[in-house]
């Protein structure tokens, strides 16, 4: 594609197929999902067919097949490319004499993660080497980048489970750092619970088609700089005398949604919350509190007095042991480590949300950072951007849409950030 007088929207499309057969004729959009809480890519297209062509009927389309695409954007190295599988007919229906498919397709993992199971024993492994086992092993995954999901050692059996289950398991029950206490003095009620914990492990595109993992501590992730950075984005004023590279960079749409959602912080306990463990080896009922002071601003520390939400689990340390002596604290039970940590990582970076709409970014993936100058709506320079809105964001979903009848391609982002983060621009 000439890059000298084309769109900043146009794309061409290289490659649409089902089952090995070219659909580039008759289908009318794709929508691609990447989403840092999803375990595959999922997605859509929508094919307009007719009784004359009749390619579902003569092809006996079973919407299981095989699907692959690619296409190639406007500016520089921005291609985009997917091969994965049809995951069903969501809806069909009949448009001037036509008759319309919208179909689902989704990545060869997730169907893989249905007919594989974990009968492993995991013992003094770390949540990294949990996940990776799932996905080498039994998900057959080829392109794995996992930053930071490193911690403690856990200890549990797989019970034929199936993978996504073992690795959110794994996600949300690692510690990244115990600060629960070494057992000398637990009896006390009020002891206080430090720190941050969870992890985050999703599947993004890939320049080689293959389909990405990527995986990370939680709050790395939120702080930036994991994966990539895309700078220089902004509401900027429309300028047919910009470059392409330039008009690239503008935002076309946006909408904040959420800001300082004090109440679902509240009803979640993320910034203060109390947690109830009562030991079934000793009989030893014990409470910790935990406070997130280095989560929050000034403003919301004197708002989360309290603690806003009782967390509850029965501490049962000793159930893997076989040995005689009594096995070292929170060993196979870890609940008292993350519980807490992980319900407030989890649920105290997300009070700053919205959508932006881009035009084609295929390099944009779930888990990049990227850096907007929102401008006010009377701007005439660089001297009048929006504060409140402007800064660094984690990029939680990635929508890329094609639309064949215009010839239009756009990459729709949302994106997350806490009050604290945003202070600390």
């Amino acid at each position: 594609m000439s890059q000298d007088s084309v769109r900043p929207q146009q794309f061409q499309v290289k490659e649409v197929t089902i089952d090995g057969q070219d659909v580039k004729g008759i289908y009318q959009n794709i929508e691609i999902f990447e989403n840092i809480y999803l375990s595959a890519v999922t997605g859509s297209i929508t094919i307009l067919d007719t009784d004359g062509g009749s390619f579902i009927e003569k092809n006996k389309i079973e919407f299981n097949e095989d699907f692959s695409f690619s296409a190639t954007g406007s500016g520089q190295d921005n291609n985009i490319k997917f091969n994965g599988v049809l995951n069903g007919l969501r809806s069909e229906y009949t448009k001037d004499s036509k008759r319309v498919y919208v179909i689902d397709f989704t990545t060869q993992e997730l169907r893989n993660n249905e007919q594989s199971f974990v009968t492993k024993k995991f013992t003094d492994e770390s949540p990294e080497n949990v996940i990776r086992y799932c996905l080498e092993k039994k998900l057959e995954a080829k392109d794995i980048n996992i930053q930071g999901i490193t911690g403690k050692p856990m200890n549990f059996i797989g019970s034929r489970r199936k993978p996504f289950w073992v690795i959110k398991f794994a996600l949300t029950h690692g510690v990244v750092k115990a600060e629960a206490g070494d057992g000398k003095s637990e009896e006390k009620k009020g002891k206080e619970l430090k720190g941050a914990s969870g992890f985050l492990c999703w599947q993004v595109l890939s320049d080689s088609g293959q389909n990405a993992y990527r995986g990370s501590e939680l709050q790395k992730l939120v702080s930036g700089g994991q994966f990539e950075t895309h700078t220089d984005y902004g509401n900027k004023l429309v300028n047919n005398g910009l470059s392409l590279d330039e008009q690239r960079k503008n935002i076309v749409d946006f909408n904040f949604q959420t800001m300082g959602d004090v109440q679902t912080n509240m009803k979640s306990g993320a910034m203060h919350s109390k947690v109830v463990s009562f030991d079934l080896d000793t009989g030893l009922y014990k409470e910790y509190t935990h406070k997130a002071d280095d989560q929050m601003t000034e403003k919301q520390k004197k708002i989360f007095k309290n603690p806003s939400r009782f967390l509850s689990k029965n501490y049962t340390n000793e159930r893997f042991s076989g040995k005689c002596d009594p096995e070292s604290p929170n060993k196979y039970d870890q609940s008292r480590d993350y519980l807490a940590q992980n319900n407030s990582s989890q649920n105290s970076f997300n009070d700053q949300s919205g959508t932006i709409t881009l035009y084609n970014l295929y390099g944009a993936h779930a888990g990049d950072t990227i850096d907007l100058k929102m401008n006010k709506v009377k701007s005439e320079g660089d001297g009048m951007s929006h504060e409140k809105h402007s800064g660094k964001y984690l990029i939680k979903q990635v929508c890329h849409v094609f639309s064949m009848g215009g010839d239009e391609s756009y990459t729709q982002l949302t994106l997350l950030r806490s009050s604290n983060s945003e202070q600390k621009q």
